[in-house]
């Protein structure tokens, strides 16, 4: 993923994160959420790699820990199941690749005979689907949290009460969820490092999908798998969200995540604007220490 390159620079923005060191300084679920995350994502990363069952544990493991973390997650980590492991395996064809497509369908039900128990006796009040009415027990969520309302409410007035209008108003909800506060809403201190860090965001993920959309290879695929990922997980969140102080905290679990995919762009885009701002001398002297050739100066 072109991670290890740049790897002090990603630690020090992952670790410095202004919401990070908020949330993270105290022993919250968010932390590990995250690791849970990641860990999935490596897991698919291993099995496409080695194509070994073995690895599909670690995979069973994290969806397992995620929907105890938080019921929401369950879409998630089903979603890692489901079509992780099939694009893990979908680079082969023949009987053993069939048995272990029917491996994951048989790790799915295990996931949701375990996972779902266990969130009914310690999710409290996270059993979103166990009871049915998905939507409308969404709708009762979003208007008891519009009631109490607050500066940093989003703004907009959207309450939808059917599956339609959870579809139809979905991309606003996303955007609000992924960047606000926006310009025109910050007022105080804390909004203006909010506003950076939508700011970071926005450059992080413009980095990562401008890998996603290039050169044909392995790592686009995995460029490409790993948005998918974070896009899904941020919709779980952003579905019931209604302000952006509920939603720095939701976009803690996704930030590794979002850093490994569109970090090592983020650091060759900024190297190339700083070669554009450094002589051309200068640049020419390091591109030629950096090949061992001796840099040449005129006599005076």
């Amino acid at each position: 993923m072109g991670v290890q390159q740049d790897r002090v620079f990603l630690l020090c923005l992952f670790g410095l994160w202004p919401s990070a060191l908020l949330f993270r300084s105290a022993t919250l679920r968010e932390s590990f959420q995250g690791a849970m995350v990641l860990w999935s994502f490596l897991a698919v990363l291993r099995l496409r790699e080695s194509k070994r069952f073995r690895h599909f544990v670690p995979l069973l493991l994290s969806a397992i820990f995620l929907t105890l973390l938080h019921y929401a997650l369950l879409v998630y980590g089903t979603f890692m199941l489901v079509l992780g492991g099939y694009w893990a395996f979908s680079r082969r064809r023949g009987r053993a690749v069939r048995l272990k497509r029917w491996a994951v369908v048989a790790a799915i039900a295990t996931l949701l005979l375990v996972s779902l128990p266990l969130a009914r006796r310690y999710g409290g009040h996270n059993t979103l689907l166990l009871g049915g009415g998905v939507v409308e027990r969404l709708s009762r969520f979003r208007e008891a949290t519009s009631v109490i309302g607050g500066r940093a409410s989003y703004g907009n007035a959207v309450q939808p009460t059917t599956a339609a209008g959870v579809a139809l108003n979905l991309p606003v909800l996303m955007f609000y969820y992924l960047f606000a506060p926006l310009p025109w809403q910050i007022a105080t201190r804390g909004d203006m490092v909010a506003g950076v860090e939508s700011l970071l965001r926005a450059l992080l993920l413009l980095a990562a999908v401008r890998s996603a959309l290039g050169k044909k290879g392995e790592h686009r695929e995995r460029q490409r798998f790993g948005l998918l990922a974070f896009f899904v997980l941020e919709t779980v969140w952003a579905v019931g969200s209604l302000n952006w102080g509920t939603a720095i905290r939701h976009r803690l679990p996704a930030l590794g995540l979002l850093i490994v995919l569109g970090g090592p762009g983020l650091v060759r885009g900024l190297r190339a604007a700083l070669s554009l701002l450094l002589p051309v001398r200068t640049a020419a002297a390091t591109r030629s220490r950096k090949a061992g050739a001796p840099v040449l100066h005129k006599p005076r």
